[in-house]
């Protein structure tokens, strides 16, 4: 949750949400008990991969028309983002 800088109460009703569809499952953490850990379902990986499908033929005919030398520079963007 610090990565996402949300709150446990902000995550409470879409993963709840999410779970009750069927795209996500949750389980407790075999190391440590009070951490959960959140897994796609197979109805989860399908959407995802919908979704990602989706995505990555827009951001290639942006890159097509703008130039493959603007995928590298968002790529590095992208990195520095997530270093935080």
């Amino acid at each position: 949750m610090k990565t996402l800088e949300v709150t446990k109460q902000a995550l409470h009703a879409p993963m709840k949400q999410l779970t009750e569809m069927g795209y996500i499952i949750s389980e407790p953490s075999a190391s440590d008990r009070r951490v959960r850990e959140l897994y796609l379902t197979e109805k989860g990986k399908k959407l995802e991969k919908k979704l990602s499908d989706v995505q990555r033929k827009k951001m290639e005919a942006v890159f097509q028309k703008l130039g493959w030398d603007h995928e590298i520079v968002w790529r590095e963007v992208m990195e520095e983002i997530a270093k935080g």
